[in-house]
């Protein structure tokens, strides 16, 4: 840590200049190319989708100074580069393989770094400890020679801005690894990273894009070993927020048909009221049934009737005895 520290202090001089040189030339691009400038318009953006291909890797032949470790170098970009919804003419190349259209931090790191991280608004190509001053792993590149270089390839307004690096695993300085950013000038919605021969495949690296240290971010790979060489990683601006604002009130609109359904349910309550009037005929109906119960109990009565025709009471017919009285005869 304080060797790195050391070597940093090294190149604050050649960053002051550097910067005085990039925000002159900025200021003199903006005052006479701003008829260009105005031409780009940077498309609303809330994140960002991944996909995948293959493709090389356009040599960069220009060379921006950088030839450090842990440090940055500012990057006059030859047409507006629109991300996240904003639009830059500079951005900050660091030696550890983030492109930062917003500050110059260019921290080391290791492994997988979620995102958002500590930068602000940056594009994490092969995101680790890495560094571009000369070592023996840049016999490996074109020239024998490390560092961040560039090119534009095709006319206006149909070119393309490379930003490539070719840098050294600061742990092992036998170790390469080369990658590159790739704009668009007629397609400010998405931007590509190229990835050529890494030592590592992107085991010890991050890559992803993020707006801020709050988000929102993108990440495609953290701390695994998929950037093989020959991938193409394409990140396309998606307005996430522009979308669902017209679904949601398309939503609603739908929701109130429901509702009008539901205005449509008091009918049947209407029929729920008319089924009264049969409820009072029905209460009339019992009425008399309890009348009819009423002669039954008459039928009830009837029934003690065979109680005193009780049959016991014919016994008296053996009164008839008293014929014996004829025997008075004797008397004379």
């Amino acid at each position: 840590m304080n060797a790195k520290a050391t070597r940093r202090s090294g190149f604050f001089n050649l960053r002051v200049l550097v910067n005085l040189s990039v925000i002159l030339g900025g200021i003199f691009v903006a005052l006479l190319g701003i008829g260009t400038f105005s031409k780009a318009s940077a498309q609303a953006c809330d994140t960002y989708i991944t996909t995948t291909g293959t493709g090389t890797i356009t040599p960069g032949d220009t060379d921006t100074g950088n030839h450090c470790d842990d440090c940055y170098s500012s990057i006059l970009l030859p047409f507006p580069v629109s991300v996240y919804g904003q639009t830059f003419a500079i951005a900050n190349a660091t030696s550890n393989g983030a492109l930062e259209l917003i500050g110059n931090s260019a921290p080391y790191t290791h492994g997988c770094v979620t995102l958002p991280g500590a930068w602000n608004m940056a594009i994490l190509a092969f995101q680790g400890d890495l560094r571009t001053d000369q070592q023996a792993g840049c016999a490996a590149f074109l020239g024998g020679n490390c560092g961040i270089f560039t090119s534009v390839t095709g006319t206006a307004p149909n070119r393309q801005f490379n930003v490539e690096w070719r840098v050294v695993d600061y742990a092992d300085t036998t170790a390469p690894a080369n990658f590159e950013v790739v704009f668009y000038e007629n397609y400010q919605s998405l931007f590509d990273i190229f990835y050529g021969a890494t030592s590592d495949n992107g085991s010890d690296e991050t890559s992803g894009v993020q707006a801020s240290v709050i988000g929102p971010a993108t990440t495609f790979s953290c701390g695994a070993g998929t950037l093989t060489s020959g991938l193409r990683v394409t990140y396309t601006c998606s307005a996430a927020t522009a979308t669902p604002s017209p679904t949601a009130t398309a939503t609603a609109t739908f929701t109130s048909t429901p509702t009008a359904t539901a205005t449509f349910t008091p009918t049947p309550t209407a029929t729920a009221t008319f089924t009264p009037t049969p409820t009072p005929t029905a209460t009339q109906t019992p009425t008399p049934t309890p009348t009819a119960t009423a002669t039954a109990t008459a039928t009830a009565t009837l029934t003690p009737t065979p109680t005193p025709a009780a049959t016991p009471r014919q016994h008296p017919t053996p009164p008839p005895h008293p014929s014996p009285p004829p025997h008075p005869t004797p008397r004379p």
